[in-house]
């Protein structure tokens, strides 16, 4: 019995179904409900009667639960179709001449100041008959997805109750197929959207499903976009309060400090240093630095009351480079960068003191360490420059030096070398003559003279004198020869610096005297050998005397590289 029931009030509900909107063909029984975003009202409850028929109860409830949220969905786009159409209608009759803020949605500012629009999706009309259910899913689907593109609160209310019932999504992949932005950057967006319109249920509805999402905190421009309504609003509302009976001047208090290059003010909204702090900021405005003035003023916020400054500073300051910012609670700061560094007698340029100014001891004491500190860097800065510099120019001039005592010591090289060549080019002379009698070694006869002789350049001459005299008694035909060997083996050892060294003078004549006696032998074959050993040790004796070449610069040393044995576990054991 209980079975004829469901099944005679399945039946029952089949019927009512087709009278209602219309008999469709059977539905495909295996079609889930829950995911039939393709499907309509009337195909739901088609299928929803097949499955009754089939015994399928819960599946069937499904069907119908599905197409009765559709229903409601619709239902409420559409009731906020006609709330923006109403709305719309009452702020055109309240202001028939107010002007489009969008001419594309027609949007207009109402009589309570939000602002309403007749978007495209307004123009919606609401369906009769027995088309009821499509044409709902028709106007459904031009519904707004994103509050900006609602025409009044009412639809972005709607909007906002289908997201928190999960009945739209990004894909439209929702059971009704609803297609809306639910990214948290686009409901912040509508956040926005819904606060600058004044929307303030649907922006609590956005901070509500904002909240359901894990670890969500608004952004920094969201934060600030928002911030900036509030203040926008308490600024206006405090003008509303303001009047001119409670308006007053209040000339601020101010403390100041000094480093070497800035002065630095704390300016406090009060009167009095020691006042409690009851304006914590200040609307309007207004700062003017120039080179030698400060001014400020603002209307606090929690006090109708303005706020001034007006300073003549002591000195001139250099306005470009001088900025302000709020300070902490109730106050203003100003940097002002002086124009020429130095220390300043006073703030302001009156000589008469100011009752409500003093000293900024607390920050007084970190200027003057920071002066010192940067003080300290740029001596040690400047010392060290100073060093550089110094041993630069030390170092040039040592350089200029050696290349001035190199210059002096290669020109005093060649002409050494000059004399050499020109000793030995007069030895070669004499070598090349033709010779009948071996002369006589010179320098044992005139070697006793060099020292007995009190002044060395007389002995040389003696000794010129002496070998010249013997060399004569043997062969007058070389003398003038041996005599001008003599006398350049003498200038090579002066241009030497060697002169006036009486045994090197007697060691190149003997071997001038010893070269000349192995030419003039009557067997030059045998006595060859020897005498191109004697003329080139008379050669290297002079050229011992001159000054060395100078030496090429060391190669800078080359850094070994070593490695480093690493470390293991039993190294330290």
């Amino acid at each position: 019995a209980t079975k004829a029931r469901h099944v005679s009030m399945r039946l029952a509900v089949g019927l009512l179904l087709c009278i209602g909107g219309g008999c469709v063909a059977a539905a495909d029984p295996s079609v889930d409900c829950s995911r039939s975003g393709g499907l309509g009202v009337a195909e739901l409850r088609q299928l929803a009667v097949s499955l009754y028929a089939e015994g399928r109860h819960n599946e069937g409830d499904v069907c119908l639960s599905t197409a009765l949220g559709r229903i409601t969905t619709q239902l409420e786009a559409l009731a906020a179709e006609a709330e923006a159409i109403r709305a719309y209608r009452v702020a055109r009759k309240a202001s028939p001449t107010a002007p489009f803020i969008d001419s594309t949605t027609g949007c207009i500012v109402g009589v309570d100041g939000s602002i309403v629009c007749l978007g495209p999706a307004s123009h919606a009309t609401p369906p009769v008959g027995a088309s009821f259910a499509a044409d709902a899913v028709a106007a459904s689907s031009v519904a707004a997805g994103v509050v900006s593109a609602c025409a009044s609160e009412a639809e972005a209310l709607a909007l906002v109750q289908r997201i928190e019932r999960g009945e739209c999504s990004d894909s439209g992949g929702a059971p009704d197929g609803m297609q809306c932005e639910t990214s948290r950057e686009r409901l912040e967006e509508g956040l926005l959207v819904a606060a600058r319109r004044h929307w303030w249920e649907a922006g609590k509805g956005l901070v509500a499903v904002l909240r359901g999402r894990a670890s969500f905190q608004i952004s920094s421009e969201g934060r600030r976009a928002l911030t900036e309504i509030r203040d926008g609003a308490g600024g206006v509302l405090a003008l509303l309060r303001q009047t001119k009976l409670d308006e007053s001047v209040i000339s601020c208090a101010v403390m100041w400090a000094q480093g070497e290059n800035a002065v630095y003010l704390n300016v406090k909204f009060a009167a009095r240093l020691d006042a409690p702090v009851t304006v914590l900021n200040v609307d309007n405005e207004v700062v003017t630095i120039n080179t030698t003035h400060v001014s400020f003023s603002g209307v606090g916020r929690q006090k109708p009351k303005r706020y001034v400054v007006d300073l003549e500073l002591f000195g001139d300051i250099d306005a470009e480079a001088s900025t302000w910012s709020f300070g902490s609670v109730g106050t203003i700061r100003f940097t002002l960068t002086k124009a020429e560094p130095g220390d300043w007698k006073r703030l302001t340029r009156s000589q008469e003191p100011v009752k409500n100014h003093r000293v900024w001891w607390e920050h007084q004491e970190k200027v003057q360490a920071e002066d010192k500190a940067r003080r300290k860097v740029e001596k040690e800065a400047r010392d060290k420059a100073d060093r550089a510099e110094k041993e630069a120019k030390e170092e040039e001039e040592r350089a200029q030096r050696e290349r001035v005592q190199a210059d002096a010591k290669a020109m005093a090289r060649a002409a050494q070398l000059e004399s050499v060549g020109q000793a030995v080019a007069a030895l070669e002379a004499l070598l090349a003559s033709p010779g009948e009698q071996p002369v006589q070694d010179l320098a044992a006869d005139g070697a006793g003279n060099e020292a007995a002789s009190a002044t060395q350049a007389d002995s040389n001459s003696v000794e010129l004198g002496e070998a010249t005299t013997s060399a004569s008694a043997h062969s007058s035909s070389h003398l003038p020869l041996l005599n001008a060997s003599f006398a350049s083996s003498l200038a090579a050892l002066e241009a030497v610096g060697q002169g006036s060294n009486a045994t090197a003078v007697a060691h190149a004549k003997h071997l001038v005297s010893s070269a000349h006696a192995l030419s003039s032998t009557e067997f030059p074959e045998l006595t060859q050998e020897a005498l191109a050993n004697a003329k080139a040790q008379y050669r290297a004796f002079l050229e011992g005397f001159v000054e060395p070449a100078p030496a090429e610069p060391p190669a800078a040393p080359r850094k070994s590289k070593r490695k480093r044995k690493k470390k293991t576990a039993d190294s330290g054991k």
